[in-house]
Order: structure tokens, then sequence, then C-alpha cells
């Protein structure tokens, strides 16, 4: 490790990431006993507790210093970090919605007032998120009085789930959105 951090100290890091560098791959290194082959799924919990960023730079990190050292099960290592970071949701073929927005279409134009109102919620669901991204929670936790007209402006108020940015690498969902008098 301390050849590792040597190596970065002259390629000109900051002390304050090469202390995060440390850190990091000290934690790994406590975490995984030494990075052994059964203590792999220990690993994977530890960095899942972690927020987005943090597990970014952590799985970076371990990933690099395990590339460095030539360690031998860093291929099993690796697989794992790269199984966390493609654990973001997964969006449905376009080819899918696209064929869902048609029959949402085709339905709303067939169905009975009777039916209409009995599956509004989601014909609305459909039409808001198909032009606002929410989350359906987001969707479910709409108050009554979500929408408000101002200066001849209509506005969407939105019960974001996301927290706040904490860093500038993070971006912050705003919570009011401009909408047309149709939405």
């Amino acid at each position: 490790l301390k050849c590792f951090l040597l190596i970065l100290i002259d390629t000109k890091f900051s002390i304050n990431h090469i202390q995060s560098i440390n850190t990091n791959v000290k934690q790994a290194i406590v975490v995984s006993g030494g990075f052994k082959k059964k203590n792999v799924d220990a690993y994977e919990e530890y960095a899942m507790s972690k927020t987005m960023n943090s597990r970014y730079r952590f799985n970076d990190y371990t990933s690099k210093f395990l590339s460095f050292i030539e360690h031998t099960y860093r291929d099993l290592y690796d697989l794992k970090i790269k199984n966390m970071d493609s654990k973001n949701r997964d969006l449905p073929n376009y080819e899918v919605i696209i064929e869902f927005h048609y029959f949402m279409m085709e339905f709303e134009n067939q169905a009975t007032p009777l039916q209409k109102s009995k599956y509004f919620p989601i014909i609305l669901w459909w039409k808001v998120t198909g032009i606002i991204p929410m989350r359906p929670k987001e969707f479910c936790l709409l108050e009554w009085d979500c929408c408000y007209e101002q200066g001849g402006n209509y506005f969407l108020k939105v019960p974001r789930s996301k927290q706040e940015a904490k860093s500038y690498s993070e971006l912050s969902v705003t919570n009011i959105i401009r909408i047309n008098k149709n939405i």
C-alpha cells in the first residue's frame, strides 16, 4: 500500500486525494480480510452500504490497488465491482415503450366513461410521466392541489424522493416544474 501511495504522490495528486485513496483501500483490506476469496460477498455488502459516489470511488481505488499488486483474486473482485456498478435501474427497450404508448392511446379513444374513470390513475400516470420524469413513488405522493397557476404560467409541485445533492458532482432535482395548461 505504501508503494502504491508513493507512486500516486509522484504523479502529483493532492495530499487530500491520496489520503482518500489510502482510507478507502485500507477499508477494503479490512472488510475483505486481505482480499480473501471467501470475503468477496462481505466486500460487496460493505460497498453497497455506501452512497453512489462513495461506492464508485471505493470500488475504483480498490480495483486499481488490486491491479497494482496483481492480487490472485483481483478478477473475482473486479467482477463483483462491475456487477455493483451495473445495479442501476434498467430501462425497458424503447420499442416496448412506444408499443405501450400506442395501447394507452387506443384504450383512451375506445374506452367507455366507466372504464376511463376506473383506470384514470394509470392514464394520468402515463400522460404525466411521459413528459416529466419521476419515480412511481413520487407520482403516488402527488398532492391533490399539486398544480397551480402563477402569472399565466402553470406549475407542478413534485414531492421528490431523491435527496438533495451533497457534492458538486451530484445534481439536485427540482421540486417545482413548469408545465403547460394541458398537463
